[in-house]
């Protein structure tokens, strides 16, 4: 907040005491956050190599998104990393989903994430997007947003005969 030398000068109670105190304040919006995401959190069958449609409440910078993001996976020490899509592949993505730009119709608040390598079948997963991330204009995340899915199980075929004798 700037001075105001009118608010500086004349602050007074109805009594007409001045009023003192602190007339410095600051306050942060924060870095971009995760609104909402495709598919929704808590799904509990992604894909192995799922894209995830992230609306945020403002642009972020991409360059500290990939070094700040990731998913966590139990068994694996690091964070897997996280690839940005662009151009045709995320324009292919986003046409099967008409309605969320309907919705949110400034591209640059949908974000479309993947991991850098297939996930396990069967697991837990975070996609974790980390402090540090910021907006275009600078301002950084604070602390980690977590969003919990879990991946399909393996594909299973089973086979039976019900004679007796084959």
């Amino acid at each position: 907040c700037l001075p105001n030398p009118y608010w500086e000068s004349s602050l007074r109670a109805l009594s007409g005491r001045e009023i003192g105190g602190t007339r410095d304040y600051r306050f942060s919006t924060g870095g971009p956050a995760i609104l909402s995401s495709l598919p929704f959190e808590g799904h509990r069958s992604i894909a192995e190599d799922q894209v995830f449609i992230l609306t945020l409440d403002a642009a972020p910078d991409e360059t500290s998104v990939v070094a700040n993001s990731g998913f966590s996976v139990p068994g694996i020490k690091d964070r897997v990393g996280l690839r940005i899509l662009r151009g045709e592949e995320r324009e292919q993505v986003l046409a099967t989903q008409p309605w969320l730009l309907e919705r949110e119709p400034d591209p640059s608040r949908h974000l479309l994430v993947q991991a850098v390598q297939r996930l396990p079948v069967k697991a837990r997963v975070g996609l974790v997007w980390g402090r540090g991330i910021r907006s275009l204009s600078g301002v950084a995340v604070e602390r980690d947003q977590v969003l919990a899915f879990e991946t399909r199980a393996a594909f299973l075929a089973e086979f039976g005969c019900e004679r007796e004798s084959p």
